[in-house]
């Protein structure tokens, strides 16, 4: 059973058939240490939403502790829960540091915390205890910025270097060096560091960004577009700092075009943003997208878009723009309106219902993203909606199925109002009604029944506006 709980999370990546698994395994071995721990990070109840999840596993991670006192691994995932609750991850990593003693990731958590304290002098000697148990400089990174927080930027530049000739040469180490030098006022080593860290990762985008940027802020303006474009021309979709990349080479694209507007050559600026747009799209079709990296890649090519759009409304290319604005609304409008660019290209259209639109749906958004109770309910009924207004109907039947089982739970909860619900139950109303559902549409209507109608037909316009052809 323990075997099987690990393959659902780890090859099919189905949580809820891991908690089943792991679930049986505990029934035949109650006090299975290990049973119990993957359960608690890796199973999910098909009805728990994200608060729900993380209390149980808690609870679960405290009994572990107790089967096993002597083993530290239930004590780490407790850690990485309490990330958000400063108190409680200190007093974890106490414990841990008095039972099993002080490694590096504890020091690197502790002095973390202790800087948050303001006690800087403490960190630094809780990371020197560690350094030489270290020998990839990872520590010795992080006395480098502990010391260019507190403003000591030559002591910084040296443990950076340390950090670099003892194994930490990623890209961000070279990016922090050449901060180290440009705070110390010494430019010609601060763009030799960008430059050695390139030539160490010459397929990392984000210091061809970070370099041409650099440029661009000395007035050296023709090595900053011969910088970017290199950048630009990054495969962002391999290597391991594939998240980074992506937002890089989008930014090398943004930046180019901006500087290429602000020189006057606005033309030029079109078939880059294109360029860019095109190669993120087929990104986006390749095999190895999962979800978190699709969000990410839709994020920048709305952006790309809306500097698009600009670019054709300063070459006058006005219809052009429209349509592009038109497009967007109608198929990836949150995304869009999550991109301050949207919003600058309304404004220079003049487009002032659209733009209020935009900042409306950008709001719901934010919302949604930052639930931590009854997400379920909500994120289906909007995919479901999504999915209906791009024309995947399909898709929306099986959000909206999965949707159905929560907006019920939810919607009989007397705490669950604003407009999350409402957008929640518009969206409900809408994909039910458009897919023939009449049992799911009659419960969105009871349930609307709650609010004032002037603003349910407020919030039916707000989405009902996508739903045009």
């Amino acid at each position: 059973m323990y075997w099987l709980g690990v393959i659902a999370y780890s090859k099919e990546h189905d949580d809820v058939e891991s908690y089943k698994y792991f679930s049986e395994a505990l029934l035949i071995a109650p006090n299975d240490y290990w049973s119990r721990i993957e359960r608690a990070k890796w199973g999910r109840l098909p009805s728990e939403d994200g608060a729900a999840s993380g209390k149980r596993a808690m609870t679960e991670l405290d009994i572990a502790k107790t089967i096993r006192p002597d083993l530290p691994f239930a004590s780490e995932f407790l850690v990485a829960f309490y990330s958000v609750e400063p108190e409680r991850k200190k007093k974890e990593l106490v414990e841990q540091i008095d039972r099993f003693g002080l490694d590096l990731l504890r020091a690197h958590d502790v002095a973390e915390l202790l800087q948050k304290e303001g006690k800087h002098d403490e960190a630094k000697a809780i990371l020197q205890r560690v350094l030489d148990q270290d020998i990839g400089g990872r520590t010795a990174e992080k006395i480098g910025d502990l010391e260019y927080r507190i403003g000591n930027c030559e002591q910084a530049r040296q443990w950076y270097g340390r950090a670099i000739s003892e194994g930490a040469k990623y890209a961000v180490a070279f990016a922090r060096l050449a901060d180290a030098f440009t705070a110390m006022k010494d430019l010609k080593a601060a763009e030799q560091a960008y430059l050695d860290g390139i030539a160490e990762h010459s397929e990392v985008a984000l210091l061809y960004g970070q370099l041409a940027f650099w440029y661009e802020e000395r007035g050296r303006l023709a090595d900053a577009e011969n910088t970017y474009r290199k950048g630009c021309e990054i495969h962002w979709d391999s290597g391991p700092e594939y998240s980074r990349d992506i937002d890089y080479v989008a930014i090398n694209h943004q930046q180019l075009a901006n500087l290429l507007m602000r020189l006057g050559r606005h033309a030029e600026s079109v078939p880059l943003l294109q360029e860019g747009i095109a190669r993120l799209e087929k990104g986006m079709a390749g095999t190895n997208v999962d979800e978190q990296k699709a969000q990410a890649v839709e994020f920048h090519i709305a952006e790309l878009k809306g500097y698009l759009g600009r670019a054709y409304v300063y070459l006058g290319r006005r219809q052009d723009a429209l349509s592009l604005v038109e497009s967007q609304l109608k198929n990836k409008p949150f995304r869009f309106a999550r991109t301050w660019p949207a919003v600058n290209l309304l404004m220079l259209l003049g487009m002032r219902q659209e733009e209020a639109l935009v900042r409306e749906l950008s709001a719901l958004d934010q919302t949604w993203l930052k639930l931590n109770v009854r997400p379920n309910a909500t994120l289906d009924c909007f995919s479901a909606w999504a999915a209906l207004a791009t024309g995947n109907e399909k898709r929306a039947f099986e959000k909206l199925v999965s949707a159905g089982p929560f907006f019920l739970q939810a919607s009989r909860q007397s705490d669950f109002g604003g407009d999350e619900a409402l957008a929640c139950a518009i969206t409900y109303q809408i994909v039910s009604e458009k897919l023939g559902e009449s049992k799911r549409l009659a419960e969105a209507s009871e349930f609307l029944k709650r609010f004032p109608g002037d603003r349910v037909e407020t919030m039916r316009e707000l989405f009902s506006i996508r739903q045009r052809k």
